[in-house]
């Protein structure tokens, strides 16, 4: 079973000099943008990029992947789906509600979820 196509790229090794306008104009040449949005962290910058269209989406992929923008070779991929939201108010470590993983041991994972 495979994924449905996406029209969302996700551009990482970014450099910290790249502008939102300057991705567009690289990847305008693809097809018609949706959104350009760029992140900053304290040592990394990447960016998404949303297309019209997955066709447009994987013609930038497969052109972009490895190119250089403001002096660093990008990694354009897929992106991914964001992570889901936990339903419960258990440690994803030990499985008591209420408890905080940094105040849990790591049970072995022979012993299964904790009662």
């Amino acid at each position: 079973m495979s994924a449905e196509p996406t029209a969302q790229l996700f551009i990482g090794r970014l450099s910290s000099a790249a502008t939102a306008s300057e991705l567009e104009r690289t990847f305008c040449k693809f097809g018609e943008l949706v959104r350009c949005e760029v992140k900053r962290g304290t040592n990394m910058c990447y960016a998404f990029v949303e297309y019209s269209s997955p066709d447009h989406a994987a013609e930038a992929l497969r052109k972009c992947n490895g190119m250089p923008v403001c002096g660093e070779d990008i990694v354009v991929q897929f992106a991914r789906a964001a992570a889901r939201k936990r339903d419960n108010n258990n440690c994803f470590r030990c499985g008591r509600e209420g408890a905080f993983a940094r105040e849990s041991p790591r049970m072995p994972a022979w012993l299964g979820q904790a009662a």
